[in-house]
């Protein structure tokens, strides 16, 4: 005997989007914690890091671990489509996610102090 309505989500289903749910957002943790002042690689993931690119406040620093998990979990979010197209149409690229957690992603190509890249974002992002 079936049971339910047509279409109707099983439980399996359920568990799985649950699942999903739950290690985007642990990913979303680890990621964050790794890319905060507080950690190492500070404002960089470890490709970032080799590419020389960085995710800073508008001092040039690293952002704060919730700062950090926040940005990251609205990036993570279906309104990603929104944040690609007001990269695409805004100005000098910044996505929404960078726009509402005032963060900048910079590229160094050198070791740069954090005035240096405040005085960058400065000149480039106002």
């Amino acid at each position: 005997k079936v049971s339910g309505e047509p279409g109707a989500p099983t439980q399996g289903t359920v568990i799985i989007i649950l699942v999903a749910l739950a290690l985007n957002i642990l990913w979303r943790i680890i990621i964050s914690f790794i890319e905060s002042k507080r950690f190492y690689l500070q404002g960089s993931f470890f490709m970032r890091k080799n590419l020389g690119i960085r995710v800073v406040d508008a001092n040039g620093e690293p952002v704060g671990w919730l700062r950090a998990f926040l940005r990251g979990l609205f990036r993570g979010l279906p309104v990603n489509m929104i944040t690609l197209i007001s990269m695409e149409f805004g100005k000098n690229e910044r996505g929404l996610h960078d726009k509402l957690f005032n963060t900048y992603v910079v590229k160094v190509n050198r070791s740069v102090t954090a005035p240096e890249i405040s005085s960058f974002i400065r000149e480039n992002f106002s």
